[in-house]
């Protein structure tokens, strides 16, 4: 842990932090003795998240809310966090979208995804990745999804925006090697979030969720490791089999049966 916060601190920022997926990564660094910048569009939900690793750990955390969909706001998180020394910095926010299917959501609603899901990704990616760079160390964490690696019915858009972000951040990852500057793009299956439980109405049985947590943790064990990462080994086995095994109509079919009995539709 001392090597770690050694590379990566003393302070990590974090996007979507108000509860699931970016609420889980404050609470494992703020265990490894990090302070904290958490970011999300929900201002209550991170001064709560805020209030509650405050009172556990004795790192400082403080707050800034924005909405990603917003085209100023990756420079206005730059400038409220001019002057601290962040050397993590994990990119985790979201916006589902719309309806399930693609021709029946709203086309503002899937411009404001891919705003959010890649716009913002890589203007933070370039702000805060040429701030980790000039630094001379540091380590950048992208979230993309195992929607990402094939097709992905009823999650057509939010998943094409993921499978964006797997080959930026690959690509990032390399280009990143000579500055000391770790990239690591975390391609996460099902996660026992409040947004999983809300949209889910049968868990699946392909993907069975991990606790977000054991997510976090074994996210960050990838970092300065590997480029990419798939967290839970039965979720590393799917990705092989969709990917090495199966042809991508096959995969894709796979997936939208399973998304078919998740979302209990047809």
């Amino acid at each position: 842990m001392t090597d770690f916060r050694t590379r990566y601190g003393p302070t990590a920022l974090i996007t979507g932090a108000a509860r699931g997926i970016g609420a889980g990564f404050a609470r494992i660094l703020a265990g490894r003795g990090f302070d904290l910048v958490l970011t999300d569009i929900d201002a209550e939900g991170i001064d709560r998240t805020a209030a509650v690793i405050a009172a556990t750990h004795s790192s400082s955390v403080s707050t800034v809310a924005l909405d990603m969909t917003e085209r100023a706001a990756p420079q206005e998180l730059a400038d409220s966090t001019r002057g601290r020394d962040i050397g993590l910095v994990i990119i985790n926010h979201l916006f589902p979208g719309g309806s399930w299917q693609v021709l029946d959501s709203e086309l503002g609603q899937l411009h404001a995804q891919l705003d959010a899901n890649v716009r913002a990704y890589v203007d933070l990616a370039h702000i805060f990745g040429g701030r980790l760079r000039a630094r001379g160390r540091g380590g950048l964490v992208l979230m993309s999804s195992l929607t990402a690696v094939v097709g992905s019915p009823y999650v057509t858009t939010y998943g094409a925006s993921k499978a964006f972000l797997l080959a930026f951040g690959s690509g990032l990852g390399y280009e990143l090697r000579p500055s000391n500057v770790d990239v690591l793009t975390v391609v996460p299956s099902s996660v026992n979030t409040e947004t999983y439980r809300q949209s889910t109405r049968t868990p699946s049985r392909l993907f069975p969720p991990m606790e977000v947590d054991d997510f976090a943790e074994q996210s960050l064990r990838k970092l300065g490791k590997r480029w990419v990462t798939v967290p839970g080994a039965r979720n590393a086995l799917t990705a092989a089999v969709l990917t090495r095994i199966l042809s991508r109509q096959a995969a894709t079919s796979l997936i939208g049966r399973n998304m078919e009995s998740m979302l209990r539709v047809r």
